[in-house]
C-alpha cells in the first residue's frame, strides 16, 4: 500500500492548502444573508458563516448594534452559546451554530418572520425563503 506520493524535494506541507480567515468589518461582516424555515415554521436568518466560539461576543454585539437591537439575556456555556435579543420590538435567539457553522438569528414567533426578511433585504440578501 502507497501512502501520499510527493515531487523528489517537496515536502507534504507543500500540496496542502491553508485556509486564512479573512476579517470582516462591522458594514461587511454579513456578506451572503440567507433565510432558512425552521421545523417550527418560523424563519432563521443565517448571518455570517465568519465566525468562531471565541469571536460571538464580538460579533453578536456588532449584529444587535447595527440594528438598534438590546440584548436580554446572555447564555454562554460550554456547550452552546445563545442570546435573548430585540430587534424592532421583535424576540429573537441570536446563537452560535457549530454544525454548519454560522452566526443565525432565529424567530421566536411567526411575528418575527417579517423583521427576518427586513434584515435579510437589508444586509444585501438577494432571495426571500
Amino acid at each position: 500500500m502507497r501512502g501520499f506520493a510527493t515531487a523528489p524535494g517537496r515536502p507534504l506541507a507543500h500540496f496542502v492548502r491553508r485556509q486564512v480567515p479573512v476579517r470582516a468589518s462591522t458594514q461587511d461582516m454579513v456578506t451572503a444573508p440567507t433565510i432558512e424555515t425552521m421545523a417550527s415554521g418560523n424563519l432563521s436568518l443565517r448571518i455570517t458563516n465568519d465566525i468562531t466560539w471565541e469571536s460571538f461576543p464580538s460579533k453578536a454585539q456588532e449584529f444587535v448594534a447595527r440594528f438598534n437591537g438590546k440584548v436580554l439575556r446572555r447564555m454562554d456555556t460550554p456547550v452552546e452559546r445563545m442570546w435573548i435579543v430585540l430587534i424592532r420590538l421583535r424576540p429573537f435567539w441570536l446563537t452560535f451554530d457549530d454544525y454548519p457553522l454560522g452566526l443565525t438569528l432565529d424567530s421566536m414567533s411567526r411575528f418575527c418572520n417579517v423583521v427576518v426578511r427586513q434584515l435579510h433585504r437589508e444586509l444585501g440578501g438577494t432571495h426571500d425563503a
